[in-house]
């Protein structure tokens, strides 16, 4: 229960809630929230990353972008590492793997980087363009 201050019904004023006690639940299971990630679930973005919700600008579709993505993101870096995990790639050779955008992609890996997940290998291949781009690998404990 949130604790209430101000004026009651003798003051005429609503009460102001202060803070909520209650732990945090996931938006879509309803299940605890644990650091940010849904155990049951795993769809919620991680609490430390970006204050717990996706990168975005002031502007109604960026904000609606993000919460878009808030519940598929981590099913999304599960995958990107476990495609990585089996061997060391770019980020254009994980949207060819998983048919997914680079806008996607890339932002799953910056994710999982931050996480310390992944690692840049120090490596450079080539990509479909012709440019040259990092490639990520696992970093083991």
């Amino acid at each position: 229960m949130p604790a209430r201050f101000g004026g009651g019904p003798d003051r005429g004023a609503e009460p102001v809630t202060l803070f909520d006690a209650s732990p945090p639940r996931c938006q879509r299971c309803a299940g605890e929230l644990n650091a940010g990630e849904c155990p049951k679930c795993r769809h919620s973005y991680p609490a430390h990353l970006y204050d717990g919700s996706p990168p975005h600008v002031a502007g109604d579709t960026s904000t609606a972008a993000a919460k878009s993505v808030r519940h598929t993101s981590g099913a999304k870096r599960e995958r990107v590492l476990a495609t990585i995990a089996r061997r060391p790639m770019t980020c254009d050779r994980v949207e060819l793997i998983t048919g997914w955008s680079h806008q996607t992609v890339s932002a799953r890996i910056r994710e999982l980087v931050q996480l310390g997940a992944l690692r840049d290998t120090g490596l450079r291949a080539t990509t479909r363009s012709g440019r040259k781009a990092r490639v990520y690998a696992t970093v083991t404990p």
